[in-house]
């Protein structure tokens, strides 16, 4: 189920580049791609959740078992949301003053740290906004509610964590090495938080303003 994601959707991605006869390398074939990706995302992800409950009805288990339910872990709705809404500020700043500074220093370049908090809708994507912030539900529920406690089960929570997160990197490959490195860092973040909170609440919330925060800079 972990490798199924970004198998799924390079397949994706390639059948849409076939059927809309875009060629890697022609001019304006990455800029076609890129507005379809919205919808690609989407298709991809809904077609996995449904994999996801043949597999959990197969094993007679539900959502609530994974993670999307709050019963057992004595919590409530708004503390979750607001647990996730602190997350995802500490993950957009880990983001901009630790990530982006490597990635500058890399470069050759000097962290500067000039969008931090600037957002502008200028270049704003709305179809994959809203691909990128809905569809964190199935990438939860995948990676962190069904694998982890699988994973965790058979080999212990940190190679759990490990495992998982660099299933998730992976996922990111169609942005490139760093994309994936970056994905496979906010894995274990993500996945610490539902190792720490046992729901998927308060991850999805993280997730989804995280995503949203960094589509905005």
């Amino acid at each position: 189920m972990l490798a199924l994601p970004p198998v799924t959707l390079a397949i994706f991605i390639i059948t849409y580049a076939v059927l809309a006869g875009v060629s890697p390398g022609e001019p304006g074939s990455e800029a076609t791609l890129r507005s379809a990706l919205g919808p690609i995302i989407i298709v991809n992800h809904l077609a996995l959740f449904a994999l996801l409950l043949i597999l959990l009805r197969r094993h007679e288990e539900k959502l609530t078992d994974i993670g999307w339910s709050l019963k057992a872990v004595e919590s409530t709705l708004l503390r979750e949301i607001a647990v996730g809404l602190i997350g995802a500020l500490g993950l957009y700043l880990f983001k901009e003053l630790a990530v982006d500074s490597v990635r500058a220093l890399a470069a050759g370049n000097t962290p500067t740290f000039t969008s931090l908090f600037r957002f502008s809708l200028d270049s704003f994507d709305f179809g994959l906004a809203l691909a990128a912030t809905t569809m964190v539900f199935v990438e939860e529920s995948i990676y962190r509610g069904y694998a982890i406690p699988y994973l965790e089960r058979r080999w212990g929570t940190l190679a759990a964590i490990v495992v998982t997160s660099l299933a998730f990197g992976l996922l990111h490959w169609g942005n490139g090495l760093f994309a994936i490195v970056n994905a496979t860092v906010y894995g274990v973040l993500l996945a610490g938080i539902f190792v720490w909170r046992r729901n998927l609440v308060a991850g999805t919330t993280a997730h989804a303003l995280y995503n949203l925060l960094v589509l905005l800079t």
